[in-house]
């Protein structure tokens, strides 16, 4: 479930978003750039993509922790 309280984003979208997440703060951006571009890619429709968005803006500090 996503901080707004939506929780309609198929479930290896979320996976292929979380994957990303910590491949990023383990410093391996290329696979962190791979699975994000992969799970943007796969939006079925418009709504899948606002909602890959709002996942990344909730989500943010996971790609950057400590900042």
């Amino acid at each position: 479930m996503n901080k707004r309280g939506s929780n309609t984003m198929r479930p290896h979208l979320q996976r292929l978003l979380e994957r990303a997440a910590r491949a990023a703060r383990e410093g391996r951006h290329s696979e962190a750039i791979s699975c994000g571009e992969a799970a943007i890619f796969r939006a079925a429709n418009q709504q899948e993509a606002d909602e890959i968005a709002e996942w990344l803006q909730d989500h943010a500090q996971d790609f950057h922790p400590g900042q």
